[in-house]
């Protein structure tokens, strides 16, 4: 009957049965008394109060809801009420509770009292809760269905009070916060940081306490996010099990809120307006990077922005019915300070057209040089898309068709070399020399030639089957690619 049990005649406690302590004798000796009374455990006369406070205890099940207060600890004036001893019946319990006690202790007095220290005097209602709460304290054995209402109120009144506990905590977290915030202390070593460095700070304390849903974080924080999120994704789910940062599902939601879609977008170039005030005259020196990647070709809702994507789009941002299955992405890349910022994406059909890069360029050009960058090259790879752009508006033949004639004359009559003729007669060397090679044609003809890869047709041949295939196309037997390349190699 020590710690582990209770001193109740007849009590046989269970191991979730908390156990609990006499009041103290040398400030509750009236109460003590009551408890030592109630129990029905003589064995009580022959030890002193000091031992009995010390080594003995009372289980829970004695008590009713009421005494009990947050953390399942007794109330200061109770005393056990349930399965007591037949020889402390409900009566003499109800007359101990009334007797006199000091006016001097805290609590209600009087009447309110010895109504508080009553088994029924806080549950005398005609409610089912109160008649359960009376027969759990009559000394009867409960029937089944009453265990488990009072279970059940046991139950929900305990969430009640975690709830009421959480609530009191969070004000008083919200009051040492505010309090610490305004000291002088805190407004020093604030200010000691820097920008980025004080909004994170401001952010932890204000959401380190609250539940993930609870969270609330600016633009600025979630901006803040993002940019550690596309350093590390890994990284950034290390650090969200250490300090209180956006979700990837509130990232994502910034991304799809962002004004941000294919061709030149204007809150890119009012961000690099601004970059550039910031930036030395050296470091705005930078180049223009792009490339394409093929993509598989699809549609996909974003129900975001209520749209169709996928279509090809370019920059000047209209969209056609074609499905892209390329991504062109341009960069902006520093030459004196490594920076790099893309400015502009498109989405197109088989790969971007050399028209459609020259065009895309051109804007490029303009509105990164009105926001202060200035621009001394491009680089991209070898496609052949590339390798037109280059060649788009170069002019052919510049050279005088006269000279050139004398300059075939002179090189193939030995008198003079190659290039000291291309010097004479103002003409391109490596052209001189291809028509010079070519001893079955007269100068006349050369120069007359045109340019390019030479036809596998003639030009009567060409027209033959031009008008063959509109003849078929007229009685609705349409020939496809193979049947034409079938009949003109017959």
């Amino acid at each position: 009957m020590g710690k582990a049990g209770c001193v109740v005649l007849g009590c046989n406690p269970s191991k979730t049965d908390s156990r609990h302590s006499f009041s103290n004798p040398g400030k509750e000796a009236k109460l003590f008394k009551k408890w030592v009374t109630l129990t029905g455990n003589k064995q009580f006369l022959s030890l002193t109060e000091e031992y009995i406070y010390t080594h003995y205890r009372i289980c829970s099940k004695h008590f009713n809801l009421e005494d009990f207060g947050p953390n399942r600890k007794l109330k200061k004036i109770v005393f056990p009420k349930c399965y007591l001893p037949e020889s402390s019946s409900a009566e003499d319990t109800l007359q101990i509770a009334c007797c006199e006690l000091p006016d001097d202790r805290p609590g209600p007095s009087g009447e309110q009292y010895k109504a508080h220290l009553s088994p029924v005097g806080d549950i005398m209602h005609t409610t089912s809760t109160s008649s359960v709460l009376l027969e759990m304290t009559s000394t009867k054995k409960p029937s089944p269905k009453t265990k488990y209402l009072y279970s059940k109120i046991s139950l929900y009144k305990n969430k009640y009070a975690i709830q009421r506990r959480k609530t009191e905590t969070n004000q008083q977290h919200l009051a040492n916060a505010k309090k610490y915030s305004d000291s002088i202390v805190f407004a020093k070593l604030i200010n000691a940081l820097n920008v980025t460095s004080r909004r994170f700070f401001k952010s932890q304390i204000a959401c380190s306490k609250k539940k993930l849903h609870g969270r609330r974080f600016t633009a600025s924080d979630k901006i803040t996010a993002l940019a550690l999120f596309k350093e590390t994704g890994s990284g950034y789910k290390f650090l969200l099990e250490m300090f209180a940062l956006p979700s990837r599902v509130t990232i994502m939601k910034l991304l799809n809120d962002s004004p941000i879609g294919p061709g030149l977008n204007s809150s890119i170039i009012e961000g690099l307006t601004e970059m550039a005030k910031t930036l030395k005259p050296l470091d705005k020196y930078c180049i223009l990077t792009f490339d394409e990647m093929s993509i598989i070709p699809h549609l996909t809702y974003n129900r975001h922005k209520d749209e169709i994507e996928g279509f090809k789009c370019c920059a000047n941002d209209v969209r056609t019915t074609k499905i892209a299955d390329h991504a062109q992405v341009f960069m902006l890349r520093g030459l004196n300070r490594k920076w790099k910022q893309p400015v502009l994406y498109q989405f197109v059909k088989g790969g971007a057209k050399a028209s459609t890069i020259i065009k895309t360029i051109k804007e490029l050009v303009i509105a990164i040089h009105s926001a202060g960058f200035i621009i001394v090259g491009t680089v991209c790879d070898q496609g052949a898309n590339n390798n037109n752009m280059s060649r788009i508006g170069k002019k052919h033949k510049t050279w005088n068709p006269d000279q050139m004639k004398l300059a075939i004359r002179a090189v193939r009559e030995k008198e003079m070399g190659y290039l000291k003729t291309s010097k004479v007669f103002d003409v391109p060397k490596s052209t001189l020399e291809d028509y010079v090679k070519q001893f079955d044609k007269t100068p006349e003809q050369l120069v007359a030639a045109p340019i390019g890869r030479r036809p596998v047709l003639s030009l009567e041949m060409e027209e033959d089957l031009v008008s063959y295939c509109l003849e078929t196309d007229r009685r609705f037997y349409g020939l496809g690619t193979a049947d034409i390349k079938r009949l003109a190699m017959k």
